[in-house]
Protein backbone atom coordinates (compact mmCIF):
# COMPACT_ATOMS: atom_id res chain seq x y z
CA UNK A 1 0.00 0.00 0.00
CA UNK A 2 2.51 2.61 0.05
CA UNK A 3 3.73 1.91 -3.53
CA UNK A 4 -0.57 2.88 -3.75
CA UNK A 5 -0.06 5.91 -1.25
CA UNK A 6 3.28 7.43 -3.14
CA UNK A 7 1.55 7.37 -6.35
CA UNK A 8 -1.96 8.88 -4.94
CA UNK A 9 0.19 12.08 -3.52
CA UNK A 10 2.08 12.36 -6.80
CA UNK A 11 -1.43 12.19 -8.85
CA UNK A 12 -2.38 15.37 -5.96
CA UNK A 13 1.06 17.09 -6.27
CA UNK A 14 0.52 17.07 -10.32
CA UNK A 15 -3.07 17.96 -10.14
CA UNK A 16 -2.17 20.89 -8.37
CA UNK A 17 0.92 21.95 -10.00
CA UNK A 18 -1.18 21.64 -13.41
CA UNK A 19 -3.52 24.28 -12.05
CA UNK A 20 -6.75 22.17 -11.75
CA UNK A 21 -7.26 22.57 -8.34
CA UNK A 22 -6.78 26.57 -8.06
CA UNK A 23 -8.99 26.68 -11.59
CA UNK A 24 -11.74 24.87 -10.06
CA UNK A 25 -11.91 26.64 -7.56
CA UNK A 26 -12.12 29.79 -8.39
CA UNK A 27 -14.86 28.48 -10.76
CA UNK A 28 -16.98 27.16 -7.64
CA UNK A 29 -16.57 30.31 -5.90
CA UNK A 30 -18.14 32.42 -9.21
CA UNK A 31 -20.47 30.00 -9.57
CA UNK A 32 -22.23 29.39 -6.07
CA UNK A 33 -22.01 32.71 -5.29
CA UNK A 34 -22.33 34.51 -8.31
CA UNK A 35 -24.92 32.56 -9.83
CA UNK A 36 -27.61 32.94 -7.15
CA UNK A 37 -27.21 36.87 -7.53
CA UNK A 38 -27.97 36.59 -11.13
CA UNK A 39 -30.76 34.30 -11.32
CA UNK A 40 -34.02 34.76 -9.93
CA UNK A 41 -36.25 32.72 -8.45
CA UNK A 42 -40.41 32.97 -7.37
CA UNK A 43 -39.32 35.67 -5.12
CA UNK A 44 -39.58 33.12 -2.19
CA UNK A 45 -36.92 32.16 0.09
CA UNK A 46 -38.16 28.60 -1.05
CA UNK A 47 -37.96 29.47 -4.28
CA UNK A 48 -34.31 30.95 -3.80
CA UNK A 49 -32.97 27.90 -1.43
CA UNK A 50 -34.39 25.69 -4.83
CA UNK A 51 -31.96 27.44 -7.32
CA UNK A 52 -29.11 27.43 -4.56
CA UNK A 53 -29.22 23.84 -3.90
CA UNK A 54 -30.33 22.67 -7.58
CA UNK A 55 -28.91 24.52 -10.26
CA UNK A 56 -25.67 26.63 -8.70
CA UNK A 57 -24.99 23.39 -6.59
CA UNK A 58 -25.55 21.14 -10.03
CA UNK A 59 -23.52 23.78 -11.89
CA UNK A 60 -20.57 23.25 -9.59
CA UNK A 61 -21.39 19.58 -9.42
CA UNK A 62 -20.89 19.34 -13.31
CA UNK A 63 -17.97 21.42 -13.14
CA UNK A 64 -16.18 18.64 -10.56
CA UNK A 65 -17.37 16.25 -12.65
CA UNK A 66 -15.71 17.43 -16.26
CA UNK A 67 -12.24 18.37 -14.36
CA UNK A 68 -12.34 14.57 -12.47
CA UNK A 69 -13.04 13.09 -16.11
CA UNK A 70 -10.05 15.62 -17.50
CA UNK A 71 -7.89 14.79 -14.70
CA UNK A 72 -8.45 10.69 -14.62
CA UNK A 73 -8.01 10.58 -18.34
CA UNK A 74 -4.91 12.53 -18.76
CA UNK A 75 -3.05 10.82 -15.23
CA UNK A 76 -2.20 7.77 -17.59
CA UNK A 77 -2.48 8.99 -21.07
CA UNK A 78 -0.22 11.64 -20.75
CA UNK A 79 2.11 10.40 -18.85
CA UNK A 80 2.57 7.21 -21.59
CA UNK A 81 2.77 10.02 -24.07
CA UNK A 82 5.86 12.07 -22.23
CA UNK A 83 7.11 8.67 -21.28
CA UNK A 84 7.24 9.88 -17.71
CA UNK A 85 5.26 6.37 -16.86
CA UNK A 86 8.28 4.59 -18.18
CA UNK A 87 10.17 5.75 -14.91
CA UNK A 88 7.20 3.86 -12.66
CA UNK A 89 6.87 0.61 -14.96
CA UNK A 90 10.22 -0.17 -15.02
CA UNK A 91 10.74 -0.27 -11.42
CA UNK A 92 8.89 -3.28 -9.76
CA UNK A 93 5.46 -2.12 -9.14
CA UNK A 94 2.33 -3.63 -10.39
CA UNK A 95 0.19 -1.85 -12.79
CA UNK A 96 -3.28 -2.12 -10.64
CA UNK A 97 -1.45 -0.50 -8.01
CA UNK A 98 -0.27 2.20 -10.52
CA UNK A 99 -4.48 2.39 -11.61
CA UNK A 100 -5.11 2.37 -8.14
CA UNK A 101 -2.81 5.39 -6.81
CA UNK A 102 -3.66 7.32 -9.64
CA UNK A 103 -7.70 6.35 -8.52
CA UNK A 104 -6.94 7.52 -4.62
CA UNK A 105 -5.00 10.35 -5.73
CA UNK A 106 -7.84 12.27 -7.95
CA UNK A 107 -10.79 11.05 -5.76
CA UNK A 108 -8.89 13.02 -2.69
CA UNK A 109 -8.76 16.08 -4.84
CA UNK A 110 -12.24 15.47 -5.45
CA UNK A 111 -13.70 14.92 -2.10
CA UNK A 112 -11.89 18.28 -1.25
CA UNK A 113 -13.43 20.25 -3.85
CA UNK A 114 -16.79 18.49 -3.10
CA UNK A 115 -16.35 19.38 0.43
CA UNK A 116 -15.59 23.05 -0.22
CA UNK A 117 -18.27 23.33 -3.09
CA UNK A 118 -20.65 22.14 -0.30
CA UNK A 119 -19.49 24.52 2.65
CA UNK A 120 -19.99 27.25 0.08
CA UNK A 121 -23.79 26.34 -0.54
CA UNK A 122 -24.80 26.09 3.14
CA UNK A 123 -23.33 28.99 3.80
CA UNK A 124 -25.44 30.39 1.16
CA UNK A 125 -28.02 29.20 2.75
CA UNK A 126 -27.05 30.48 6.36
CA UNK A 127 -26.74 33.62 5.13
CA UNK A 128 -30.30 33.71 3.22
CA UNK A 129 -31.71 33.02 6.52
CA UNK A 130 -30.11 35.41 8.22
CA UNK A 131 -33.00 37.50 10.20
CA UNK A 132 -32.19 40.98 8.35
CA UNK A 133 -33.25 39.50 5.26
CA UNK A 134 -36.18 37.30 6.52
CA UNK A 135 -39.08 37.31 8.70
CA UNK A 136 -39.87 34.60 10.98
CA UNK A 137 -42.82 33.12 8.60
CA UNK A 138 -40.47 33.17 5.69
CA UNK A 139 -37.98 31.37 7.73
CA UNK A 140 -40.56 28.84 8.77
CA UNK A 141 -41.88 28.17 5.60
CA UNK A 142 -38.17 27.79 4.36
CA UNK A 143 -37.28 24.99 7.22
CA UNK A 144 -41.16 23.17 6.18
CA UNK A 145 -40.80 23.04 2.37
CA UNK A 146 -36.70 22.82 1.45
CA UNK A 147 -34.78 22.27 4.63
CA UNK A 148 -36.07 19.37 6.12
CA UNK A 149 -35.96 15.59 5.42
CA UNK A 150 -39.40 14.16 4.06
CA UNK A 151 -38.88 10.37 3.71
CA UNK A 152 -41.23 8.91 0.97
CA UNK A 153 -44.07 6.32 1.94
CA UNK A 154 -46.03 4.45 -0.81
CA UNK A 155 -48.73 2.66 -0.87
CA UNK A 156 -48.73 -1.52 0.03
CA UNK A 157 -47.58 -2.95 -3.01
CA UNK A 158 -50.15 -3.92 -5.44
CA UNK A 159 -49.45 -7.05 -8.30
CA UNK A 160 -49.43 -5.77 -10.15
CA UNK A 161 -48.98 -2.48 -9.18
CA UNK A 162 -51.24 -0.04 -11.70
CA UNK A 163 -51.94 3.14 -12.89
CA UNK A 164 -55.30 3.97 -10.72
CA UNK A 165 -58.22 5.41 -12.61
CA UNK A 166 -61.21 6.91 -10.89
CA UNK A 167 -64.20 7.41 -12.94
CA UNK A 168 -66.93 10.03 -11.73
CA UNK A 169 -69.12 8.68 -8.78
CA UNK A 170 -65.94 6.09 -7.91
CA UNK A 171 -63.57 5.98 -5.66
CA UNK A 172 -59.39 4.97 -5.49
CA UNK A 173 -58.28 3.42 -2.27
CA UNK A 174 -54.50 3.47 -0.99
CA UNK A 175 -53.24 1.97 2.41
CA UNK A 176 -49.74 3.12 3.64
CA UNK A 177 -47.61 1.51 7.04
CA UNK A 178 -45.76 4.78 8.10
CA UNK A 179 -42.50 3.12 9.28
CA UNK A 180 -42.19 3.27 13.20
CA UNK A 181 -43.97 5.40 15.57
CA UNK A 182 -42.69 8.79 14.76
CA UNK A 183 -45.44 9.10 12.33
CA UNK A 184 -48.03 10.81 15.22
CA UNK A 185 -44.81 12.95 16.49
CA UNK A 186 -43.43 14.47 13.17
CA UNK A 187 -45.05 16.28 10.21
CA UNK A 188 -46.91 13.93 7.60
CA UNK A 189 -48.09 14.91 4.14
CA UNK A 190 -49.94 13.44 1.37
CA UNK A 191 -48.86 14.29 -2.07
CA UNK A 192 -50.63 13.20 -5.08
CA UNK A 193 -50.05 14.06 -8.93
CA UNK A 194 -53.32 14.54 -10.52
CA UNK A 195 -54.40 13.59 -13.79
CA UNK A 196 -57.47 14.85 -15.75
CA UNK A 197 -59.44 13.02 -18.39
CA UNK A 198 -61.31 16.24 -19.72
CA UNK A 199 -59.70 18.99 -22.58
CA UNK A 200 -60.58 21.90 -20.42
CA UNK A 201 -57.27 23.86 -19.69
CA UNK A 202 -56.82 24.12 -15.57
CA UNK A 203 -60.32 22.90 -15.19
CA UNK A 204 -60.31 21.97 -11.61
CA UNK A 205 -62.02 18.75 -10.22
CA UNK A 206 -63.73 17.97 -7.18
CA UNK A 207 -63.27 15.17 -5.01
CA UNK A 208 -63.17 14.42 -1.67
CA UNK A 209 -59.92 12.73 0.46
CA UNK A 210 -61.02 10.68 3.52
CA UNK A 211 -57.66 10.05 5.29
CA UNK A 212 -57.48 8.06 8.43
CA UNK A 213 -57.56 4.25 9.63
CA UNK A 214 -58.84 1.86 7.26
CA UNK A 215 -61.69 0.99 9.99
CA UNK A 216 -62.46 4.14 11.20
CA UNK A 217 -65.49 5.86 10.68
CA UNK A 218 -64.31 9.57 11.28
CA UNK A 219 -61.69 10.15 9.29
CA UNK A 220 -59.96 13.43 8.03
CA UNK A 221 -61.62 14.96 4.80
CA UNK A 222 -60.17 17.45 2.34
CA UNK A 223 -62.62 18.32 -0.03
CA UNK A 224 -60.70 21.47 -1.81
CA UNK A 225 -61.41 21.13 -5.96
CA UNK A 226 -57.70 20.93 -7.54
CA UNK A 227 -56.85 21.71 -11.00
CA UNK A 228 -54.32 19.00 -12.83
CA UNK A 229 -50.43 18.79 -11.62
CA UNK A 230 -48.94 18.16 -7.96
CA UNK A 231 -50.71 18.81 -4.83
CA UNK A 232 -49.74 18.44 -1.16
CA UNK A 233 -52.42 17.83 2.06
CA UNK A 234 -51.22 18.10 5.60
CA UNK A 235 -52.20 15.25 7.72
CA UNK A 236 -52.97 16.53 11.12
CA UNK A 237 -51.80 13.96 13.83
CA UNK A 238 -54.95 13.04 15.61
CA UNK A 239 -55.94 11.33 11.64
CA UNK A 240 -52.62 8.86 12.09
CA UNK A 241 -53.94 5.64 13.86
CA UNK A 242 -50.80 4.56 16.61
CA UNK A 243 -50.37 1.63 14.64
CA UNK A 244 -49.09 3.46 11.66
CA UNK A 245 -51.40 2.02 9.49
CA UNK A 246 -53.36 4.57 7.28
CA UNK A 247 -56.02 4.69 4.31
CA UNK A 248 -56.25 6.90 1.96
CA UNK A 249 -59.49 7.27 -0.21
CA UNK A 250 -60.19 9.36 -3.10
CA UNK A 251 -63.76 9.82 -4.01
CA UNK A 252 -64.20 11.65 -7.63
CA UNK A 253 -67.16 14.25 -7.26
CA UNK A 254 -66.83 15.45 -10.85
CA UNK A 255 -69.54 14.58 -13.54
CA UNK A 256 -67.54 14.73 -16.44
CA UNK A 257 -63.67 14.59 -15.79
CA UNK A 258 -61.99 11.04 -15.03
CA UNK A 259 -59.28 11.39 -12.64
CA UNK A 260 -55.98 9.78 -13.17
CA UNK A 261 -53.20 8.67 -10.88
CA UNK A 262 -50.05 7.01 -12.00
CA UNK A 263 -48.36 4.22 -10.43
CA UNK A 264 -45.08 5.56 -9.66
CA UNK A 265 -45.61 8.38 -8.02
CA UNK A 266 -49.44 9.65 -8.06
CA UNK A 267 -50.33 9.09 -4.03
CA UNK A 268 -47.99 8.92 -1.60
CA UNK A 269 -47.16 10.43 1.47
CA UNK A 270 -44.03 12.80 2.74
CA UNK A 271 -43.28 11.60 6.47
CA UNK A 272 -40.44 14.11 8.54
CA UNK A 273 -37.17 12.17 9.04
CA UNK A 274 -34.57 14.39 10.52
CA UNK A 275 -33.09 17.18 10.01
CA UNK A 276 -31.71 19.06 6.74
CA UNK A 277 -28.05 19.32 7.91
CA UNK A 278 -27.47 15.35 7.74
CA UNK A 279 -29.79 15.17 4.74
CA UNK A 280 -27.40 17.52 3.07
CA UNK A 281 -24.51 15.98 4.23
CA UNK A 282 -25.29 12.41 2.84
CA UNK A 283 -26.12 14.12 -0.35
CA UNK A 284 -22.57 15.74 -0.80
CA UNK A 285 -21.20 11.55 -0.40
CA UNK A 286 -23.28 10.14 -2.76
CA UNK A 287 -22.41 13.43 -5.23
CA UNK A 288 -18.27 12.37 -4.17
CA UNK A 289 -19.42 8.73 -5.07
CA UNK A 290 -20.75 9.76 -8.39
CA UNK A 291 -17.42 11.26 -8.72
CA UNK A 292 -15.24 8.71 -7.97
CA UNK A 293 -16.88 6.52 -10.32
CA UNK A 294 -16.12 9.11 -13.00
CA UNK A 295 -12.57 9.03 -12.07
CA UNK A 296 -12.65 5.38 -12.76
CA UNK A 297 -13.88 5.54 -15.92
CA UNK A 298 -11.69 8.38 -16.93
CA UNK A 299 -8.49 6.29 -15.76
CA UNK A 300 -10.14 3.75 -17.85
CA UNK A 301 -9.95 5.58 -20.96
CA UNK A 302 -7.01 7.35 -20.02
CA UNK A 303 -5.31 3.61 -20.03
CA UNK A 304 -6.19 2.33 -23.44
CA UNK A 305 -6.42 5.78 -25.36
CA UNK A 306 -4.73 9.16 -26.43
CA UNK A 307 -6.15 12.01 -24.07
CA UNK A 308 -8.22 13.47 -27.11
CA UNK A 309 -9.63 10.26 -27.60
CA UNK A 310 -10.45 9.05 -23.82
CA UNK A 311 -11.87 12.89 -22.79
CA UNK A 312 -14.18 12.25 -26.30
CA UNK A 313 -15.40 8.88 -24.80
CA UNK A 314 -15.53 9.84 -21.14
CA UNK A 315 -17.71 13.13 -21.52
CA UNK A 316 -19.95 11.28 -23.92
CA UNK A 317 -20.41 8.30 -20.98
CA UNK A 318 -21.36 11.57 -19.03
CA UNK A 319 -24.27 12.67 -21.41
CA UNK A 320 -25.40 9.20 -21.34
CA UNK A 321 -25.78 9.34 -17.93
CA UNK A 322 -27.36 12.86 -17.67
CA UNK A 323 -29.96 11.25 -20.04
CA UNK A 324 -31.01 8.62 -18.35
CA UNK A 325 -34.58 9.16 -18.76
CA UNK A 326 -34.22 9.67 -22.86
CA UNK A 327 -32.05 6.11 -23.00
CA UNK A 328 -35.05 4.38 -20.58
CA UNK A 329 -37.65 5.84 -22.97
CA UNK A 330 -35.95 4.79 -26.11
CA UNK A 331 -34.77 1.26 -24.44
CA UNK A 332 -38.61 1.16 -23.81
CA UNK A 333 -40.54 2.82 -27.00
CA UNK A 334 -38.04 2.92 -29.59
CA UNK A 335 -37.46 5.98 -31.48
CA UNK A 336 -40.81 5.35 -33.90
CA UNK A 337 -42.75 5.91 -30.57
CA UNK A 338 -40.74 9.29 -29.68
CA UNK A 339 -42.35 11.01 -32.80
CA UNK A 340 -39.87 10.61 -35.18
CA UNK A 341 -41.59 12.80 -38.22
CA UNK A 342 -41.92 11.62 -41.78
CA UNK A 343 -42.40 7.96 -41.05
CA UNK A 344 -46.06 5.67 -41.00
CA UNK A 345 -44.30 2.72 -38.99
CA UNK A 346 -41.31 1.73 -37.47
CA UNK A 347 -38.19 1.24 -39.46
CA UNK A 348 -34.99 -1.51 -39.20
CA UNK A 349 -33.21 1.61 -38.15
CA UNK A 350 -35.50 2.11 -35.46
CA UNK A 351 -35.19 -1.25 -33.91
CA UNK A 352 -31.46 -1.29 -34.37
CA UNK A 353 -31.31 2.09 -32.12
CA UNK A 354 -34.03 0.46 -29.52
CA UNK A 355 -31.89 -2.24 -28.99
CA UNK A 356 -28.15 -0.12 -28.68
CA UNK A 357 -30.47 1.50 -26.14
CA UNK A 358 -31.41 -1.11 -24.80
CA UNK A 359 -28.01 -2.34 -23.91
CA UNK A 360 -27.06 0.65 -22.48
CA UNK A 361 -30.37 0.49 -20.19
CA UNK A 362 -28.48 -1.94 -18.71
CA UNK A 363 -25.89 -0.15 -17.03
CA UNK A 364 -27.79 3.18 -16.64
CA UNK A 365 -30.72 1.70 -14.21
CA UNK A 366 -28.95 0.92 -11.51
CA UNK A 367 -27.63 4.68 -11.41
CA UNK A 368 -31.52 6.26 -12.31
CA UNK A 369 -32.18 5.84 -7.93
CA UNK A 370 -29.10 8.07 -7.63
CA UNK A 371 -29.86 11.84 -7.47
CA UNK A 372 -29.00 13.38 -4.30
CA UNK A 373 -29.20 16.94 -5.49
CA UNK A 374 -32.93 17.32 -6.91
CA UNK A 375 -33.81 15.06 -3.44
CA UNK A 376 -32.26 17.62 -1.34
CA UNK A 377 -33.78 20.48 -3.59
CA UNK A 378 -37.41 19.09 -2.68
CA UNK A 379 -36.85 18.10 0.85
CA UNK A 380 -36.71 14.76 -0.11
CA UNK A 381 -34.74 12.08 2.17
CA UNK A 382 -31.59 10.89 0.85
CA UNK A 383 -31.36 8.04 3.58
CA UNK A 384 -28.23 6.24 4.83
CA UNK A 385 -29.70 2.88 3.33
CA UNK A 386 -29.47 5.00 0.11
CA UNK A 387 -25.96 6.14 0.36
CA UNK A 388 -25.01 2.67 1.52
CA UNK A 389 -26.75 1.32 -2.33
CA UNK A 390 -24.97 4.14 -3.83
CA UNK A 391 -21.67 3.01 -2.28
CA UNK A 392 -21.97 -0.76 -3.29
CA UNK A 393 -23.47 -0.14 -6.93
CA UNK A 394 -20.96 3.14 -7.79
CA UNK A 395 -17.71 1.60 -5.96
CA UNK A 396 -17.95 -2.21 -5.26
CA UNK A 397 -19.76 -2.86 -8.31
CA UNK A 398 -19.04 0.04 -11.39
CA UNK A 399 -16.27 0.91 -10.04
CA UNK A 400 -14.63 -2.46 -9.32
CA UNK A 401 -15.29 -3.46 -12.37
CA UNK A 402 -13.77 -0.87 -13.94
CA UNK A 403 -10.56 -1.45 -12.33
CA UNK A 404 -10.48 -5.08 -12.72
CA UNK A 405 -11.08 -4.42 -16.51
CA UNK A 406 -8.60 -1.43 -16.67
CA UNK A 407 -5.51 -3.51 -14.52
CA UNK A 408 -5.97 -6.38 -17.37
CA UNK A 409 -5.62 -4.17 -19.97
CA UNK A 410 -3.54 -1.75 -18.67
CA UNK A 411 -1.02 -4.26 -17.75
CA UNK A 412 -0.84 -5.33 -21.73
CA UNK A 413 0.07 -2.60 -23.13
CA UNK A 414 3.05 -1.59 -23.95
CA UNK A 415 4.23 1.61 -22.55
CA UNK A 416 7.63 1.56 -24.52
CA UNK A 417 5.55 1.91 -27.94
CA UNK A 418 3.86 5.13 -27.08
CA UNK A 419 4.82 8.37 -29.39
Amino acid sequence: MQQVFAIARQAIRGAIRSRVFVSILALLFLVLIGLPLIIKGDGTAAGHARILLRYSLGLATLLLAVATVWSACAAISREIEERRLLLVVCKPVARFRIWLGKWVGIVTVAAVLTAIAGLLAYGQLLWAMRSTRLTEPERATLRRDVLVAMQIVRPAPRAPQKTVVVAPGQMGRWVFQIPGAAGRERRVALRFRLASSTQRQNAALRGTWLIGAPAAAARHRYAEPVVPGVHQIKIPHNAIPPDGALAVEYANLDDSATAVFAAADGVELLVEHGGFLMNYVRALCMMFLQLALLAAFGLLAGSLLSLPVAAFVSFVAMALLAAQGYVRTVAARGLHAMGMPGEAGPRLLDYFVAGVFNVLNLFVQPLAEFRPLEAVAEGRLVSWGLLGQAALVLILLYAGILALLSAWLFGRREIGLAA
